[in-house]
Parts: C-alpha cells; sequence; structure tokens
C-alpha cells in the first residue's frame, strides 16, 4: 500500500484528532442515561448555544425515549421522518447514526447527506461534523478547502472545536490535497487508523478524552481495534458517557466483535454513566448468544443500574424469552423487586406472550405477591388485556379473588377498562359475578356502565341481581341509560331489571338517560 505524504499525514492527523470526538459523541450522545438527567455533553456542545438547545419536537422527544429503551430502530424511523419534514436536529441526528451504525447498518454516504441538509440551514454542529467528514473523506471526497469554509460557518457562530481545527490547518497546511487515486489506494473507512499513523503517533490511540478503540468499536472495525490494541490502547477505554468498546458492541449486538474484546480482556463488568453494563446492553437488544458469551466470561447478572434495573428485568421488560433464560438459570432465585414492590412477573404480566410468563411463574413464591397498590400479576394481566398471561398466571394458580388496596378485583379492573375478552375469560374461569369494590360497584354495574353487554348477559344468566345498587343509589340500569347504551338498557330490562328504581337523587333511569341527552334511552324507560 503506497504510503501518505508528509501533507496528506498532517490532515490525516488533524481529521483523527476531531473525528474521534465527533465519532464517539456522535453515537454517544444518543444512549441511554438515567431518568432525569442530561447526558453529559463535550467541550464542543457546550460552545453551539443554538444546538446545545434541542428542538424539542415531538418526534426528538420520542426518539430520545426509543434510545433510552434500546430501540434504536423506533428512534431512526422517528428521525427520518422528521429529518424529511425539514427537522434540522433530526437530520442531524439521522446523520449520526448513519455514521456510528447505532442500530443500523453505517452509511457515510446517507450520513454526509443529512449533515449537509442540516448545516445548510444553520445546524452549527453539522457544520463542524460536515468539515471532518471533507477531512477525513469519509461519505465525500477529501476538500480542504470545503472544509475550511464549513469550519468558518460553525466557528463564526462561536463552535470552539470548530475554531481550534480551523486555526490548526491554517497553521500547518497540508502540502498536497488527496487525490481521487489516493483515495483508491487509501479506503475512506481505514484512513482513519493506519499502521503508518500509529507508528508515527501512537498517542493518537488517544485523543481528546475520546479512544480511538471506541471510535472502532462504533463502527465494527475488528482489524483496527486489533491495530489499536497492539499498539498500546486501553481496551476498557470509555466513551464521553462512559461506555466502553464491549459496552458499544452489545448495545450494537456485534457478537464478533464482544469476542474479540474479550479475549483482549476487555472487562463485562464495567458501568457507563447510566450504571449499565454490556450484559444490560445486550439484554436490552434482546441478543441470547451475547447475554450467554457475556456470562460465561464473568458478567455480574445481578448489578443494577443507577435507574435500578438489572440484566433480567430489561429482558423481560422487552419480552424476550430466549434473553431471559439464561439469565433466570443464573440468577435462580435471586429476581429482583423493584421499590414499588414489582415483580418480574409483574412486569411480563403486562405484555408479554405465555410462554415467558409461564416460566417465571414456575417460582410460586411470586405468583399472588402484590405491589404497593395491592396488585398481583394476574391484576396486571387484567389491566392490560394480555389473555395469554391470564391463562399461564390461572394455569399456575392465580387467585382471582384478591383485590387491590381499592377492593379492585382483576375482573372488576378489566370491567372498568371496557375489556369484553378479558372480563368474559376471568368470569369463565372462575371470577366471582357478586363481589364489588369499596365504593359498592359490583361486576353488574360496571358492566352495564361501560356497555359491555355479552358480559351482563352471561352476569344474568349467573343470577347477579339486575336491581342492585351503589353507595349514590345507581343501579346497573342508570348506568346504561346514563351512558346512553340501548343494548344494555334492553338486555338489563329483559333480565328483570326494575325501571322504577330511584337513586337518592330521586332519579329514575329514564330521568338519568333525559339528563344525559339520550332521548331514545329516556323514552324506551318510560
Amino acid at each position: 500500500m503506497a504510503q501518505p505524504s508528509n501533507g496528506l499525514l498532517t490532515v490525516a492527523l488533524f481529521a483523527l484528532k476531531f473525528v474521534f470526538l465527533d465519532s464517539a459523541f456522535a453515537a454517544t450522545r444518543q444512549t441511554s442515561h438515567p431518568p432525569g438527567q442530561t447526558p453529559k455533553s463535550s467541550t464542543a456542545d457546550e460552545e453551539a448555544p443554538e444546538t446545545n438547545q434541542r428542538a424539542k419536537s415531538e418526534a426528538n422527544r420520542a426518539a430520545d425515549a426509543a434510545i433510552r429503551l434500546g430501540r434504536y430502530q423506533d428512534a431512526f424511523r422517528l428521525l427520518e421522518h422528521a429529518a424529511l419534514a425539514g427537522d434540522i436536529e433530526a437530520q442531524y441526528r439521522l446523520g449520526s447514526m448513519y455514521r456510528s451504525g447505532l442500530g443500523i447498518k453505517p452509511d457515510q454516504s446517507l450520513a454526509f447527506k443529512w449533515m449537509k441538509a442540516s448545516a445548510e440551514r444553520g445546524h452549527t454542529r453539522s457544520q463542524y461534523v460536515l468539515a471532518t467528514m471533507y477531512l477525513s473523506a469519509r461519505g465525500a471526497t477529501f476538500d480542504p478547502v470545503k472544509a475550511e469554509a464549513w469550519l468558518r460557518k460553525a466557528a463564526a457562530a462561536g463552535y470552539r472545536a470548530a475554531t481550534q481545527l480551523l486555526a490548526e490547518i491554517q497553521a500547518r497546511p497540508p502540502s498536497a490535497p488527496l487525490t481521487q487515486a489516493d483515495s483508491a489506494v487509501q479506503p475512506a473507512e481505514s484512513r482513519i487508523v493506519t499502521n503508518t499513523l500509529l507508528s508515527a503517533k501512537p498517542e493518537m490511540a488517544s485523543r481528546n478524552g475520546q479512544s480511538g478503540v471506541i471510535d472502532a468499536a462504533l463502527r465494527d472495525q475488528i482489524d483496527a481495534l486489533s491495530q489499536l490494541i497492539k499498539a498500546g490502547a486501553d481496551v476498557n477505554a470509555r466513551s464521553e458517557d462512559g461506555s466502553t468498546a464491549l459496552m458499544i458492541a452489545a448495545a450494537n449486538g456485534r457478537s464478533q466483535l464482544i469476542e474479540y474484546l474479550i479475549s483482549a480482556g476487555a472487562d463485562p463488568n464495567l458501568r457507563n454513566s447510566a450504571g449499565e453494563s454490556a450484559l444490560m446492553l445486550a439484554a436490552r437488544k434482546g441478543r441470547a448468544d451475547i447475554v450467554k458469551t457475556l456470562l460465561a466470561s464473568g458478567a455480574d447478572a445481578s448489578a443494577s443500574s443507577a435507574a435500578g434495573a438489572t440484566a433480567i428485568s430489561i429482558a423481560v421488560s422487552g419480552c424476550d424469552g430466549d434473553a431471559v433464560e439464561p439469565l433466570l438459570k443464573k440468577n435462580g432465585a435471586l429476581l429482583p423487586v423493584g421499590d414499588d414492590g414489582q415483580t418480574l412477573l409483574m412486569i411480563a404480566a403486562n405484555s408479554c406472550p405465555k410462554g415467558l410468563v409461564a416460566s417465571l411463574a414456575a417460582d410460586r413464591t411470586t405468583i399472588n405477591a402484590v405491589d404497593r397498590h395491592g396488585r398481583t400479576a394476574l391484576w396486571h394481566a387484567a389491566d392490560r388485556g394480555n389473555l395469554p398471561a391470564l391463562e399461564a398466571l390461572l394455569e399456575a394458580g392465580a387467585d382471582l379473588r384478591l383485590a387491590d388496596t381499592m377492593g379492585v378485583t382483576p375482573f372488576l379492573r378489566a370491567l372498568e377498562n371496557a375489556d369484553a375478552a378479558a372480563s368474559l375469560f376471568l368470569l369463565e374461569h372462575g371470577a366471582d359475578p357478586k363481589s364489588p369494590s369499596r365504593s359498592g360497584n359490583t361486576p353488574m354495574i360496571l358492566a352495564a356502565k361501560t356497555g359491555l353487554t355479552e358480559v351482563v348477559r352471561a352476569l344474568l344468566q349467573r343470577r347477579a341481581d339486575p336491581n342492585i345498587r351503589n353507595g349514590l343509589g345507581f343501579s346497573p340500569l342508570m348506568m346504561a341509560a346514563q351512558e346512553g347504551h340501548t343494548e344494555t338498557v334492553q338486555a338489563l330490562i329483559e333480565g328483570g331489571a326494575d325501571r322504577r328504581l330511584k337513586n337518592k337523587r330521586r332519579e329514575t333511569a329514564a330521568d338519568v338517560a333525559a339528563l344525559a341527552g339520550h332521548q331514545a334511552v329516556s323514552k324506551l324507560l318510560e
């Protein structure tokens, strides 16, 4: 391979010095951080007032939430939609995702396209990044003239990193530009880290607090990592948010890179600024193979993040049974319980499939455990209408009768939510058709209020009283009339509901319907 000229080496070193900082920052600014905390900013970030205050569009906020949950593809789709609509912050962040490969396949040409679109509309950080892309020939032809022009724009806006890089280029201009032929000899991706540069400047393995190891990990470059580590770079070097190369590889699902890093001595139990380990990040990604590899290398399955999450709680939240299985075997009986009393089984009951819920329900000590609101896993499954979870929990022996602190059982909760499927399922599996909540609302009253006619008929078949009244004296018929549920009113009348009953305000069901503006129902009740 042809050796770079002195001029090229100078500019490559400039690019290396600043691209390390920006490339790592572009990806790590999008990784998770403790709830309520702002991610740590770089020095450059502090010098761009208009970009430091991110446009809080709905798309950007939703993308932030998706990234915190490790749902990078969801974040990508949200940012792409906003970028196409002209959101310059979204354009910058989309370009950053294409550059780093965070959740998507890296594409430097698309990264350049979105950075340029954002830069042309005045986004200062995009202007700086665009300049470094011209200097390092990433996604664009090497062009120090255009790089200088963009640096001047960013510097004029007060972006200190741009001012510093501009000064260095002006002080030591390259003696010769990088030609297309040079580019063909030395590919853009390998030009950032080469044996020539390392031998010339071994200290470049770490610049401005951002390691070349991090930059190579972000781009999944095992060869570059090997060169850096052999040259003495720290395999456990950290990015701005405290992430190591192993954490980045785990978050991006790079199994080969993880195997290499472990063999090179990477510590699987280091944590980032959010207190998350590589194992937690792999669990969020849902990569059972990586979870197993990390556990085999000594990763601590019981460690918890700053937010109190463990690897297994993260995997359960993602309903990833394959990732949960090895963690469940490792944790054994030491399953975590949140500060609010929520168990893993309760988390799974919200939305996970039957198989995962059944696996966690095998621990009979938690089957009827309650959180601080007195709610069981069955209550949570009923609240979300998760029929597979309801089935798994009942098969495991969950108690239908247990109510929360407000006296609401799983059956009553399904009725409150107007969930006919969950209500009928629980009723058919033994839920009490008559037991009221503390406010005196029985299943019949709630079914009538929410217009669940099919459930009303099922309750009537089980001899539930159609004339029962709650604390305000409202009967099921009055509830249905107030809400204008004509079909339910008809079913109650057919089931023996008394139209003449009055509530504590001396109103009949017909009066209640008329006052609520349901004239057709009122006439039906006269």
